[in-house]
C-alpha cells in the first residue's frame, strides 16, 4: 500500500489533474442532470439536449487551457451565443451536404484565427464549432429550436457558474495538498528508514522527485505558495531535500537519527507560513521576468497548425462527400484527433497509431453502449460522465486514451439519435478510417512542426551551456570566467523561454501546454541554482576534498539529460550524496536534484 501511494504521489504530486478532472466532471454533470430533467419533466425529445451538453463539454474542457477563471468568466458568457449561432447556421444547412461542409469550414476557419486573441476567442469559437455538430448529430427542427437553443444556454451558464464559482481553481488549495504530500512522505521518512536501506532508498527517492516538480511549479506558477517556499522557486525545499540525503545515510551507517529527527519536525511543510528560512544573495532568490513574446515565431507556429487543420478538415469533408455526407463529422473528428497537437512529422507517424486505434477502439466500445443503454437515460448520463472523466484524466498522460475516451461519447451519443446504428456501422467505419489516414498525411507533408524539434535543439543548447560552466567550475577556472559561462547559459535559458511562450500561441487548446509549463519550470529551478553555484564559487575550492567529484557528478547527469534531449539512453539518479559537502557543494547539491527534477519533466512530455 505504501508503494502504491509513492507512486501515485509521484505520478500526480498535490492531486492536481484528478483534481481538474473531477471539476470538469462535476460541471459537466450539473448540465447533464438539468437538461435530463427539464426533458423529463415536458416530454422533450432528449436528442435536443445534445447541442446543451456539447457546449458544456467546451465549458468544461477550458479547465486544461491554463486560463484564470477571471478571464475565463466572459468567453463563458459569450459561449452561449456563439453556440446559438452556430446551432442556427447548422439547422439552415442540414439538408445541403454541400453547403454544411462549407459552413464548417468556416467556422473551423473561425477558430483558427481566433487564436490570435488567445484562449478567450478560441472558446468563444469554438461554441460556434459545437452548436453547428451538435444540429448534424441531433437533427433538431425549427419548431425544435427553443428548446435546443435553451439547452446550449443552460449547458454554457452552468459551466460559468460551476467553474468560476463553486468549482473555482484555489491556488492556495492546491499548495495545501502539494505540502501535505510533501510533510506526509517527510513524516514516513523514519519508518522507511527502520524497514532497511532499499526502502529508505525508495522513499527518499520519492521525496527527492517531489521535491523537483514541486519547484518547477512554483516556478510556473507561483500564486498561492508561502513565502517561504517561493523565496528561491522552493529553494528552501532543495535545502531540506540535500540535507535529508546526508540524514539518511547517516541513519543507515549507524551514525544515530538525531539529524532525522529534528528535519521531520521542522516547521518548513507544517507551518510554512511561520517557518523563517535564511535567504540567500536578493538577486538569486528575485522571480524571474516574464518571458519575451516573439511574434514571428508565434506567425510561424499559427501558420503551420493552421495550414495542418484547414487541410485536413477540407480534405476529410471532401472524402465525406462521396462516402456519406450526412455524418460527414465522424471523418472530421478522425481527421483533426490525428493532426491536433502533434509537435512534429515524426510525432505524427508513431503516435498516430496509438490516436487510430483510440478512435476505432472508441468507436466500438461505444456502438456496444449505444446498444446497452438503448433510450436508459440515467445509462446515457453514467456513460457520458465516465467518459468525460477518463477525456479530461488521460489528456495529459495518453493522448491515445483521451481519443478513446472522446470517441465513446461521441458514438453513446449519436447512438441515441438513430434507430438502427448497425445500418450506419459501415459508413461510420470508413470515414472513420478515411479522416484517420487523412489527418495522419497532413501531419506528416502539410508544414509539419517543429516545435519538438526547436524545443529540443534550444534546451540541449541551454544544456550544453551548462555543461561548460560545470567544465569551468571543474578545472579551476578563474571567477570571471566561471561567472561569464554562467551567464551565457541564463541567457541561453531566456531563449528557450520565449521560444515557448511563442510556440504556445499557436495551440493554445492543447494539454501539453502544462506539462510544457512545467518543463519551462523545472528547466527554471536549474538556471537558478546553476547562478547559486557559480555566485559561491571561488577557484580555490576546486582543492577541497570532495568538490571534484561533486562537480562530475553534476557534470554526468547534465550529459545524460542531453542524451534524452538528443534520443539518446537515459540514465537515473543513484550516487550516493557527498558525505561532508562545503557550501559551495551544497549548492551543487541542489543543482543536481534541479537537473534530476529537469529530466522526470522531460519524460512526462
Amino acid at each position: 500500500m505504501n508503494t502504491l501511494r509513492l507512486a501515485f504521489s509521484a505520478a500526480d504530486p498535490g492531486l492536481r489533474r484528478l483534481g481538474a478532472a473531477v471539476r470538469a466532471t462535476t460541471s459537466f454533470l450539473m448540465v447533464v442532470v438539468a437538461l435530463f430533467a427539464v426533458c423529463g419533466a415536458t416530454g422533450v425529445e432528449w436528442s435536443l439536449a445534445i447541442p446543451g451538453m456539447l457546449a458544456a463539454a467546451v465549458g468544461s474542457t477550458t479547465i486544461g487551457m491554463g486560463t484564470r477563471e477571471r478571464r475565463r468568466f466572459v468567453p463563458l458568457l459569450v459561449l452561449a451565443a456563439s453556440g446559438s449561432i452556430g446551432l442556427v447556421l447548422g439547422i439552415l444547412v442540414a439538408d445541403d451536404p454541400v453547403l454544411s461542409a462549407v459552413v464548417f469550414f468556416a467556422l473551423s476557419v473561425a477558430v483558427l484565427a481566433s487564436t490570435l486573441l488567445g484562449t478567450a476567442g478560441t472558446i468563444v469559437a469554438l461554441g460556434g464549432v459545437a452548436g453547428f455538430v451538435a444540429a448534424a448529430i441531433a437533427r433538431p427542427g425549427w419548431a425544435d429550436l427553443p428548446w435546443a437553443l435553451g439547452g446550449v444556454i443552460v449547458g454554457a451558464g452552468l459551466p460559468v457558474l460551476m467553474l468560476t464559482v463553486l468549482l473555482r481553481y484555489r491556488p492556495r488549495s492546491h499548495t495545501r495538498r502539494m505540502i501535505g504530500s510533501l510533510r506526509t512522505l517527510v513524516e514516513q521518512m523514519p519508518l522507511a528508514v527502520a524497514e532497511g536501506e532499499q526502502a529508505a532508498r525508495r522513499h527518499l527517492d520519492a521525496l527527492e522527485a517531489a521535491i523537483s516538480v514541486t519547484r518547477a511549479r512554483i516556478a510556473a506558477d507561483p500564486d498561492g505558495w508561502p513565502e517561504a517556499l517561493r523565496r528561491g522557486d522552493g529553494a528552501a525545499l532543495a535545502e531540506r531535500g540535500a540535507r535529508f540525503e546526508l540524514a539518511v545515510t547517516a541513519a543507515l551507517t549507524g551514525g544515530g537519527t538525531a539529524d532525522l529527527d529534528a528535519l521531520v519536525a521542522d516547521p518548513l511543510l507544517a507551518a510554512p507560513e511561520r517557518s523563517v528560512t535564511p535567504g540567500r544573495t536578493s538577486t538569486l532568490d528575485q522571480p524571474y521576468a516574464p518571458p519575451r513574446l516573439d511574434w514571428r515565431r508565434a506567425g510561424r507556429s499559427l501558420l503551420s497548425i493552421s495550414a495542418q487543420l484547414l487541410t485536413a478538415i477540407a480534405l476529410s469533408l471532401v472524402v465525406a462527400q462521396f462516402v456519406d455526407p450526412r455524418h460527414w463529422y465522424w471523418a472530421v473528428l478522425a481527421a483533426v484527433v490525428m493532426v491536433f497537437g502533434t509537435t512534429s512529422a515524426a510525432a505524427s507517424l508513431s503516435k498516430g497509431y496509438r490516436r487510430v486505434l483510440g478512435a476505432v477502439g472508441g468507436l466500438a466500445v461505444g456502438l456496444g453502449l449505444s446498444l446497452l443503454v438503448h433510450d436508459n437515460l440515467v445509462l446515457v448520463a453514467v456513460v457520458a460522465l465516465v467518459a468525460m472523466f477518463v477525456q479530461q484524466y488521460a489528456a495529459e498522460l495518453a493522448y491515445g486514451v483521451s481519443v478513446f475516451a472522446l470517441s465513446v461519447l461521441v458514438t453513446v451519443l449519436y447512438g441515441q439519435t438513430t434507430a438502427d446504428l448497425l445500418e450506419t456501422l459501415p459508413a461510420h467505419l470508413l470515414l472513420t478510417g478515411a479522416g484517420a489516414i487523412v489527418g495522419t498525411a497532413v501531419g506528416f507533408a502539410v508544414l509539419p512542426a517543429r516545435l519538438g524539434e526547436t524545443m529540443r535543439r534550444q534546451a540541449d543548447e541551454a544544456m550544453a551551456e551548462v555543461q561548460a560552466t560545470l567544465a569551468g567550475m571543474a578545472a579551476g577556472g578563474r571567477s570571471d570566467e566561471v561567472t561569464l559561462a554562467g551567464r551565457d547559459a541564463l541567457a541561453r535559458f531566456e531563449v528557450l523561454r520565449s521560444e515557448a511562450k511563442s510556440s504556445r500561441r499557436g495551440w493554445p487548446l492543447s494539454r501539453h501546454e502544462r506539462i510544457l509549463a512545467e518543463q519551462i519550470g523545472a528547466g527554471a529551478v536549474v538556471a537558478r541554482e546553476l547562478r547559486a553555484a557559480v555566485h559561491d564559487y571561488r577557484a580555490r575550492v576546486i582543492d577541497r576534498p570532495g568538490y571534484s567529484s561533486a562537480v562530475a557528478s553534476v557534470s554526468a547527469k547534465v550529459a545524460a539529460v542531453r542524451a534524452e534531449l538528443t534520443g539518446g539512453p537515459s540514465r537515473h539518479r543513484d550516487e550516493p550524496p557527498v558525505v561532508s559537502p562545503t557550501t559551495p557543494e551544497h549548492g551543487l547539491v541542489r543543482l543536481e536534484l534541479a537537473i534530476d527534477g529537469l529530466a522526470v519533466a522531460l519524460r512526462a512530455g
